[in-house]
């Protein structure tokens, strides 16, 4: 079967650089007819081989997956930006390609990596991270340059930050930690270069430039790591006494900001407010629990809504917005106010027994309009 090869030759490619591969053994599959002609294999190349945040995306998108049935096969890179380009060749080079491969957009390559596999007629998307302004006179937008670049489904990580910071100023004001009318507040930033923190960091420091309500004092990079940002958490606390608030760029920088808190004697929630993004279990649990005030997410089911719509694309479907070939993720934020409610939803994986065949194009006669809400999409599931 040509499935078959696909997967053979893919198990080859764990002899390219530090690559991991992982090809998941599909679930049942909820749908009922034969898999629509246009979108049989895909491939989905992931930056992180151990990040939480990266293996539920890919559950959900094998959700999706499962129910288009379409083989989802994944590789785990380690953000190695060479060896990823060898990969593209060789799967573009490979008498079994996958129908469409999506990828998160590196610092740089971006360029050789879409060219390859249009130049083999290979369709690819890119999903999380858009391409970094630096290649985009180059690149152009999907389908402007290369007919094969047919999207691209990102968070809006410019605002995410700027309603972390507000939501940040607003939980502290409620809890009378201000000097002067300001929220002090320190700033936990991934990696230099970063385009998620860079842009979410961009957002925050907008916000601070155009309101009198919060006074950033400082940011530091954590590498997305809990206990490097447990330690500068607890060093920055002592040098800024003051501090009323953390804008964490992720959960799990968020859960290091929390310990190191603690480590200083503070109350995490109370004393100090710490707002971060992710829908991680764990920064859900903080967030019940008062905490973590805030985590702003929705963007880890990303990879789905780009599956229905590569395969709408594939069935011959009008995928675009607008005219544009770019779609930015629902962000919405869990706090105190609404946790009861999704919390138990989120943790549950309520989201996999969402029905993704009916929201496609393809399979909804009376299609009127993509819902890509997974807080309203969850509401009618346990």
């Amino acid at each position: 079967m040509a499935i078959n090869r696909f997967k053979l030759f893919l198990l080859g490619c764990l002899l390219i650089g530090s690559l991991l591969i992982n090809l998941p053994s599909l679930a049942a599959n909820k749908a009922t007819t034969t898999p629509a002609p246009g979108l049989k294999t895909a491939l989905l190349i992931r930056p992180d081989a151990q990040s939480l945040f990266w293996d539920i995306f890919e559950e959900a998108m094998q959700a999706a997956a499962d129910d288009l049935d379409v083989q989802l096969t994944s590789l785990r890179t380690n953000e190695d930006t060479i060896a990823l380009i060898q990969l593209i060749k060789k799967v573009a080079a490979s008498e079994e390609k996958p129908d469409v491969v999506f990828f998160h957009a590196e610092t740089a390559g971006n360029k050789q990596i879409i060219r390859t596999l249009n130049q083999r007629g290979i369709d690819v998307f890119n999903v999380n991270t858009s391409i970094p302004e630096w290649e985009k006179p180059a690149l152009g937008t999907p389908r402007e340059k290369y007919k094969h670049w047919i999207g691209e489904f990102l968070p809006d990580d410019f605002m995410m930050g700027s309603d972390m910071a507000a939501h940040l100023q607003k939980e502290a004001f409620s809890k009378k930690l201000s000097l002067n009318n300001k929220v002090n507040v320190i700033a936990l930033g991934g990696t230099h270069g970063n385009i998620a923190s860079d842009e979410r960091l961009k957002g925050l420091q907008r916000y601070d430039e155009n309101t009198a309500k919060i006074n950033l004092q400082t940011i530091e990079t954590t590498n997305w790591r809990t206990e490097k940002s447990a330690d500068i958490t607890a060093r920055l606390l002592e040098k800024y006494r003051s501090t009323h608030a953390i804008w964490a760029v992720s959960g799990e920088t968020a859960i290091g900001a929390l310990r190191g808190a603690e480590a200083k004697g503070l109350v995490p929630g109370q004393d100090i407010v710490i707002v971060c993004t992710d829908w991680l279990p764990g920064i859900l649990d903080y967030v019940q629990e008062g905490k973590i005030n805030a985590t702003f997410g929705g963007h880890f089911i990303d990879g789905a809504w780009a599956l229905i719509l590569a395969y709408d694309y594939k069935n011959g479907y009008d995928i675009a917005n607008n005219g544009s070939f770019t779609r930015k993720s629902k962000i919405s934020a869990i706090h105190q106010g609404n946790a009861d409610l999704y919390v138990p939803k989120l943790k549950n994986k309520a989201w996999k027994r969402i029905d993704f065949k009916i929201l496609t194009q393809t399979h909804s006669p009376d299609f009127k309009a993509y819902n890509f809400d997974v807080l309203d999409l969850m509401k009618d599931v346990d």
